[in-house]
């Protein structure tokens, strides 16, 4: 199973996020860790499953180079590929468009043949008005606030990798380093 990391960084928080899964996942899992930043689409074609990071900007808005990703997301077939977000927000400071970024880009795969429905998180830990990243109970994606919540975040990673390790099917074998050696579908 070919497992690509892609997101997007303006702060450098994303990239932290982005770059602590990857260690945690393991090298051996996820084959490529990448800022679309001067990247093409077409980079993100092939894959299996695509690990998709992105903050939300001011109220909703997708940072600059998702933006420039998402006009151009109509033109691409992404059928086949199951894509698992990740998003950033501030809940206090922008509690009506909290992850907004997340569910945009999240739908717009969907749009495209993306599978969803993996990596989904329980919206009940957090404060905010509104989302459009929640389904349900949940949200789309692992919801990180390290602008108020910073001391939840290596918990919440630990337990949203174990999550999604579970919901792909992937069995994990690890080497004396206690790093993914092989991963196979179950």
């Amino acid at each position: 199973m070919k497992i690509g990391i892609f997101y997007a960084t303006n702060t450098g928080f994303t990239k932290d996020i982005a770059d602590k899964i990857h260690s945690k996942l393991g090298p051996k899992l996820v084959t490529t860790c990448k800022n679309i930043e001067d990247r093409t689409i077409d980079e993100m074609l092939g894959y299996d499953v695509l690990l998709l990071g992105i903050a939300t900007w001011d109220a909703g808005d997708l940072p600059y180079d998702w933006a420039e990703f998402y006009d151009d997301l109509h033109k691409y077939d992404f059928t086949g590929t199951r894509v698992v977000m990740f998003g950033l927000g501030d809940q206090v400071g922008y509690p009506e468009t909290f992850l907004d970024a997340m569910g945009i880009v999240y739908r717009k795969f969907l749009e495209q043949g993306a599978h969803g429905d993996c990596g989904f998180w329980p919206t009940a830990a957090y404060e905010y008005f509104g989302s459009l990243a929640v389904y349900g109970e949940t949200f789309c994606g692992l919801a990180i606030d390290e602008d108020n919540e910073p001391e939840l975040t290596d918990s919440r990673l630990d337990k949203w990798c174990a999550q999604i390790m579970r919901e792909l099917g992937l069995l994990q074998v690890c080497d004396s380093n206690d790093q993914p050696n092989n991963a196979a579908t179950a």
